[in-house]
C-alpha cells in the first residue's frame, strides 16, 4: 500500500518519530501488529491513546492501533491519502452516495404499479387461455386456479411487506410450495383420468 513519506502529508493525530539506537526507547519493541521489533532507523507512529510503537507501515494498514482494549485511531486517516486512491470502504459509499443525491434516481419502469394491479391485469390478460385450456382438459382448472391464487399470494406480499424480506419470503415459499403440490395433484389425476 502506498503510504505518504512524511508526517506533513497527512492530517494525522498521531506522531510518527525516528527510532535511532540509544536514542530512541521505540527501538527492539515489538509492533502489535506484525509482531516484529522496531529497528534503529524505522519510522514508528505512536498511539496517541496507549503510546504503544507502531512501524508507519503497519499503522497505515491497520488504520489504527492494534493493542488489545486500546480505541486509539488516526482520525484523519482517509484523509492522509489525498490523491491517492483510498482504501477505505466509507470513502466510496460518501462518494456514491454524493453522486446519487447530484445525479437523482432514475426512476423504475415499475416504480408507480401497484403490484395487486400488475397481477390482476396479468391474470386478465391469459384469462382467455385458461378458459380454452379448461374446457380442452377436464382437470385443467385445478392448476390454472393454483396459478392464479399463487400470484394473487405473491401481490399481496408485496404489497403488504414492501421491506420485511422474512415475512415476505415466507409467504413466497408457501405459495410456491402450494403452487407445486397443486400441479403434482394434478398431475396425478391426470393420469388416472386418462388410464381410466
Amino acid at each position: 500500500m502506498d503510504t505518504p513519506d512524511t508526517p506533513e502529508d497527512h492530517a494525522l493525530e498521531t506522531r510518527a518519530v525516528d527510532a535511532r539506537a540509544g536514542e530512541d526507547s521505540h527501538v527492539g519493541k515489538l509492533c502489535p501488529y506484525c509482531r516484529f521489533p522496531i529497528q534503529a532507523g524505522e519510522r514508528v507512529v505512536v498511539c496517541p491513546e496507549c503510546g504503544m510503537p507502531h512501524h508507519q507501515g503497519c499503522w497505515y494498514d491497520n488504520g489504527r492501533c492494534t493493542t488489545y482494549g486500546c480505541t486509539g485511531t488516526a482520525d484523519r486517516l482517509a484523509d492522509s491519502f489525498r490523491g491517492r486512491v483510498r482504501p477505505f470502504p466509507e470513502v466510496w459509499g460518501e462518494r456514491l452516495a454524493h453522486w446519487r443525491r447530484r445525479e437523482g434516481r432514475r426512476p423504475s419502469l415499475f416504480a408507480g404499479l401497484d403490484p395487486v394491479k400488475w397481477t390482476l391485469l396479468a391474470i386478465g390478460a391469459v384469462a382467455p387461455v385458461l378458459v380454452w385450456l379448461t374446457a380442452q382438459l377436464p382437470l385443467a382448472w385445478l392448476p390454472m386456479l393454483a396459478v392464479c391464487v399463487t400470484l394473487l399470494v405473491i401481490a399481496w406480499a408485496y404489497k403488504r411487506y414492501p421491506s420485511a424480506e422474512h415475512e415476505r419470503d415466507l409467504i413466497l415459499y408457501t405459495a410456491f410450495i402450494g403452487l407445486t403440490l397443486v400441479i403434482l395433484a394434478f398431475i396425478l389425476l391426470s393420469s388416472a383420468y386418462t388410464s381410466e
